[in-house]
C-alpha cells in the first residue's frame, strides 16, 4: 500500500518542481534550504534533460502502470482462467518495467543526493522528498525482487510447480 502512496507523493512533488522551474518562480523551501539554487543549477540536467522532467516521467509511468495492473487484476477476477492469459503477461511485463525503472530511479537518486550533499552543498526539500519516495519504493519493490531472484537462482527447486 505504501508503494502507490510514494508514487503519488512523488508525482505531486515533481509536478510542483516542473511548474515552478518553467514559470521561473522561487520555490517555497520548508527546510530553509536553497531549493531554487538546486533546481536551477547546471547539475539539474542528465543527458540534456532536466532531472525534474525525468522524475515526472518516471512517476507518471509508475502511476499509469499501477492503474493498468489494477485494471488487469480486477479483470482477471471477473474472467477466471486456468492458464496464463495475455493479461498475465502484460501484468508481468508492467511489474518488471516498474522494478527496472525504480532501480534506475534509485541510481539517479544517489547521483542527485551526492550532488546536493557533496558537490553544491545545498539542499532542496522538494528534491529530498522525491529522493525519499524513490528510496522507499526501492526498499518495497526492488530489494525484495533481487532477494527473490537470488533465492531462485540458488534454489531452483523452489520454482517447481505442481498440477
Amino acid at each position: 500500500m505504501l508503494f502507490p502512496l510514494f508514487a503519488l507523493v512523488g508525482l505531486v512533488d515533481t509536478v510542483y518542481l516542473v511548474y515552478k522551474r518553467r514559470k521561473s518562480e522561487a520555490l517555497v523551501c520548508p527546510l530553509k534550504g536553497d531549493c531554487s539554487f538546486v533546481l536551477n543549477s547546471k547539475y539539474n540536467k542528465f543527458l540534456g534533460i532536466h532531472t525534474d522532467i525525468i522524475g515526472l516521467a518516471y512517476y507518471l509511468c509508475i502511476v499509469l502502470g499501477l492503474l493498468i495492473m489494477l485494471g488487469i487484476g480486477v479483470f482477471s477476477y471477473i474472467i477466471p482462467s486456468g492458464t496464463i492469459t495475455i493479461s498475465g503477461y502484460v501484468f508481468f511485463g508492467i511489474m518488471l518495467g516498474i522494478i527496472v525503472a525504480t532501480f534506475l530511479a534509485f541510481l539517479m537518486t544517489l547521483r542527485m543526493l551526492y550532488i546536493q550533499f557533496i558537490v553544491i552543498k545545498k539542499m532542496c526539500f522538494w528534491c529530498l522528498l522525491s529522493s525519499l519516495c524513490i528510496i522507499g519504493m526501492t526498499c518495497i519493490i526492488v530489494i525484495p525482487s533481487i532477494i527473490s531472484a537470488i533465492t531462485i537462482i540458488l534454489h531452483p527447486g523452489l520454482l517447481m510447480i505442481s498440477n
